[in-house]
Formats: structure tokens, C-alpha cells, sequence
């Protein structure tokens, strides 16, 4: 609780414990690499754990809310 701690991740099943989530994006513009980070709400970090699942369906989606709420219980027995 008292640390900060900077992680990097695929796996929504360790995203779903971010106090705050930002997605990364890498891209090319004139021959070089490009990188935006961006803050996302709730509603937001849903969907990108819904694609980080391999989503696109109503269950991943759910799945996605689920995993969120199973994490804030978790650490808040914490």
C-alpha cells in the first residue's frame, strides 16, 4: 500500500490490480517510433481488459468487469 510500483503487462489477470491503468500504443510516423500513453477511465479500462482478454463478446466483457471487482475485494481485505 505505501509503494509505488510502474508494471508492464499482457495479461489482464495482473491489470485488473492497477489503481490506475494506461494503455501504451507504439506506432510509426516519419520513419520513427512513436509512443502514446493514455489514462483511461473505468469504462475504458473494461474494454481494453475485455481486449487484453481476446474479447469482442458479451462473456469476455463481463469477464473483464468481473476481474476488476474480484481485484478492488481483494485489496481492500489487504
Amino acid at each position: 500500500k505505501g509503494n509505488q510500483v510502474f508494471c508492464i503487462t499482457h495479461l489482464a489477470q495482473i491489470a485488473c490490480f492497477a489503481d490506475s491503468h494506461y494503455k501504451v500504443q507504439k506506432f510509426d510516423a516519419d520513419n520513427k517510433t512513436m509512443v502514446n500513453v493514455n489514462s483511461l477511465d473505468l469504462e475504458s479500462r473494461y474494454a481494453e481488459l475485455d481486449r487484453m482478454i481476446g474479447g469482442g463478446s458479451e462473456y469476455s466483457k463481463l469477464h473483464a468487469i468481473e476481474l476488476v471487482n474480484e481485484s478492488n475485494s481483494f485489496k481492500n481485505q489487504i
